[in-house]
């Protein structure tokens, strides 16, 4: 049975999945699913090492630092 900070870990990483910032297909996009779907104890120590780099700075990041993400994201679809 997940733990309420489970549950709630589960629906931030779905919701930054939903926005964009983990793009399907990509490291981190497999790495959030996973998480949200088993648990951090599903990840192995090559995949904690890569939690830790890819997407434990999203979970940190401000809502400014956020938009600035967005905006960098924008740009490398655009071509810029």
């Amino acid at each position: 049975m997940a733990t309420k900070d489970q549950e709630e870990l589960a629906q931030k990483l779905l919701d930054h999945i939903a926005v964009g910032h983990f793009h399907v297909g990509s490291p981190a996009y497999f790495l959030a699913k996973q998480v949200a779907d088993e648990g951090m104890g599903s990840l192995l120590p090559h995949q904690r090492s890569a939690w830790d780099t890819l997407i434990k700075p999203i979970l940190d990041a401000s809502p400014d630092e956020l938009r600035k993400i967005e905006e960098a994201h924008a740009r490398a679809r655009a071509g810029h």
